[in-house]
């Protein structure tokens, strides 16, 4: 549920950009911003998901990564809200878009890795279809609010991560999916095979 509101409402809060911003930026600058996030998001997920795949550590601590993505993410999106008004602050604006990018983008794919553990034994589709459409049904509501709402977007965005953040907190970290076709037991580690408990003998 907070992945797709995440994702869902990120996506409404870039695509009405032009209306949260105060006159006074120009275009250029407004979809420079929303290519800073971009661009800040795919790094962000590209370097969890390699950690996740490379670390144990990490995919031991999906829920401490989410909630480290979010807090950049909620800390960045706050001060973005407070200086916007400003318009002479564009390379402050930008350094600060990319902070918000990049939070959002180190809890994409730990948002997926943590669904498919806790759904176990379900199909990892259903818990990253259940996700996606949590993600449209958001993101479809959030874009037919009115445009007048203008900065008032903000904070509907930072109050919906902030939802997130409590959501994250609320789940319970269990390693359920088998490791490398072992049975994965309650602490999270793959016991040990009779094969591999005994030495075995000619």
């Amino acid at each position: 549920l907070a992945a797709g509101i995440l994702s869902g409402s990120s996506t409404a809060w870039l695509g009405v950009l032009h209306d949260v911003l105060p006159p006074g930026y120009a275009d250029d600058f407004i979809g420079s911003l929303g290519f800073a996030y971009s661009l800040a998001c795919n790094v962000g997920a590209v370097a969890a998901g390699v950690a996740a795949g490379a670390a144990e550590g990490v995919r031991l601590r999906l829920k401490a990564g989410i909630l480290s993505g979010l807090t950049l993410l909620l800390a960045a999106g706050t001060a973005w809200s407070a200086i916007c008004t400003n318009g002479n602050n564009h390379a402050l604006l930008l350094a600060l878009m990319s902070f918000m990018g990049l939070g959002t983008g180190l809890t994409n794919p730990l948002f997926f890795e943590l669904g498919a553990e806790i759904t176990y034994p379900a199909p990892e589709g259903t818990s990253a279809g259940i996700l996606v459409l949590i993600w449209n049904l958001i993101a479809l509501v959030l874009i037919f609010l009115p445009a007048s709402l203008g900065r008032i977007m903000n904070y509907v965005f930072l109050g919906l991560v902030f939802c997130c953040v409590l959501l994250v907190l609320g789940v319970r970290e269990d390693r359920r999916r088998p490791v490398d076709g072992g049975t994965m037991s309650g602490n999270g580690e793959c016991p040990a095979s009779p094969a591999m408990a005994a030495p075995v003998t000619t």
